[in-house]
């Protein structure tokens, strides 16, 4: 099993395999990816890289890397949807970083990916999350990431319904926010999935992208207060 420091000198720019879409978009010079590799280990080194991180160390450099992401690689969502451009990053640009993230037991599709990225690929989740964290409007753009843990992140990526759509997504997850803490004797991985639920059933009676943002805070904030409600019953 190779080491991040085994990896460090294993990285490159291209691949006899790459390929760029045949229209539309720009397409990234060697000397940028140099620059985003050169970014992206400068926060791993922030949390003791080549060292293996802990969990805390973890979920900090997860955060700030795909703030990094977001705002360096401009991609569009159509671009972050081919998995392709997640490959070349675990593989080529980036392998040391992602056997240092997530140690010996590294899965494949930390490197690879698979479906769109959103779920395992070391980098392509992380974009995802801060695309669809994102709101200029706010006062920390993407604060979002660091009131949700890693476990309530997954759930909602996961639910594709909801992800799909980042408006829904980002009033969800600040309803989500809020009802823990207003709750906290309920387990949050079930509050998540029971309102999950719930929402879903409305989605097929809603045009959620008609909502304006206040309507759709409203929502989803009676998503959880509902499902909050018929929890407690059940304790």
């Amino acid at each position: 099993m190779q080491t991040p420091t085994d990896l460090i000198d294993s990285w490159g720019t291209t691949h006899e395999a790459l390929t760029f879409a045949p229209t539309g978009g720009n397409r990234i010079t060697a000397e940028q990816l140099k620059l985003l590799r050169a970014a992206v280990f400068g926060v791993a080194q922030g949390y003791d890289y080549p060292n293996l991180s802990d969990q805390s160390s973890a979920r900090d450099f997860d955060i700030k890397c795909a703030i990094l992401l977001h705002e360096t690689m401009r991609l569009h969502p159509s671009e972050g949807s081919h998995n392709e451009v997640w490959s070349f990053l675990g593989c080529i640009l980036l392998p040391d970083i992602v056997r240092w993230r997530f140690g010996d037991s590294t899965d494949t599709m930390r490197f690879v990916g698979r479906e769109r990225g959103m779920r395992r690929h070391a980098f392509g989740r992380l974009w995802w999350r801060a695309y669809l964290a994102y709101n200029p409007k706010w006062k920390e753009p993407y604060g979002l990431l660091s009131r949700m843990n890693e476990d309530d992140l997954v759930q909602v990526t996961e639910r594709s319904s909801i992800a799909a759509r980042p408006a829904l997504f980002r009033s969800f997850c600040v309803s989500f926010a809020l009802a823990t803490k207003s709750h906290e004797q309920l387990s949050r991985r079930l509050l998540m999935r029971e309102a999950s639920k719930r929402m879903y059933r409305l989605l097929s009676l809603t045009a959620v992208e008609a909502l304006s943002e206040q309507e759709l805070k409203i929502l989803t904030d009676d998503v959880f207060a509902k499902t909050a409600q018929a929890l407690l019953q059940q304790l």
